[in-house]
């Protein structure tokens, strides 16, 4: 019975190492993915109201692809038509940062974290606007594509100036947050790594809690500001 008892572990903790390491195959494969749409995106503009600034980025041809190389799902709930209007009034789009989301991996669905910089013409006034959000990467039979956008939105610049709102700017305070803390004596924090560049790599602030050792990831955005975008929990401790 013991031999079998540890077999049977050694088959558990064997399965949960294929499916981790399925799930980091799935989450490069989903942002490189997601990079190649951007690629295609980056220089498409929606010529027809920018008449007024002259000949501006490449034109619809790469905002055609791009609607062409999402998933077969997306396409059929956002037509071509949709999707030019989804990028009305755009200059230029320029990834800034994304993110695999590990937590939520799956082998055939995965988040990826981005950040966008969009220059743009608003009611005819040129802007530069930063969205932010996950957006959904499933593999097809025509490999991974993109399959959700929606949840990428304008981020708040104007709220940010407000002197007495919150500002997420202190790293081990969102990843105490994130981590639903009931009191500061709860959470220990155990170390933190903020790297330099935090567009290409993610804060990641390590917390002891009651309940598990948790690594909440953190992307910082354009303005300085870090957002919770992926929790890992120490093997062996219990998950919030």
């Amino acid at each position: 019975m013991k031999i079998r008892g540890w077999i049977g572990v050694l088959l558990c903790c064997f399965s949960c190492v294929s499916a981790r390491g399925a799930n980091e195959t799935s989450v490069q494969f989903a942002l490189e993915a997601v990079h190649r749409w951007y690629d295609t995106l980056g220089d498409g503009s929606d010529q027809e109201h920018l008449k007024e600034f002259g000949i501006v980025g490449r034109g619809i041809g790469p905002l055609a692809q791009a609607h062409a190389q999402l998933a077969a799902e997306l396409q059929k709930h956002m037509d071509r038509e949709q999707f030019l209007v989804h990028f009305r009034g755009l200059a230029r789009m320029r990834l800034l940062q994304a993110h695999g989301i590990r937590e939520t991996a799956r082998d055939n669905l995965v988040q990826v974290f981005v950040e966008e910089e969009r220059t743009m013409a608003i009611e005819g006034i040129p802007a530069v606007a930063w969205f932010q959000g996950f957006v959904s990467v499933t593999k097809t039979a025509d490999g991974w594509r993109i399959s959700s956008l929606e949840d990428v939105k304008p981020e708040d610049i104007i709220g940010a100036l407000d002197d007495m709102g919150p500002r997420n700017i202190d790293p081990v305070e969102v990843a105490i947050a994130r981590l639903q803390c009931e009191s500061a004596e709860d959470c220990n924090v155990i170390k933190k790594a903020l790297p330099p560049n935090s567009t290409e790599r993610l804060g990641r602030v390590t917390i002891q809690t009651p309940r598990g050792t948790n690594t909440v990831c953190l992307a910082r955005l354009h303005n300085g500001e870090w957002m919770p975008v992926d929790t890992e929990t120490e093997t062996g401790s219990a998950s919030r």
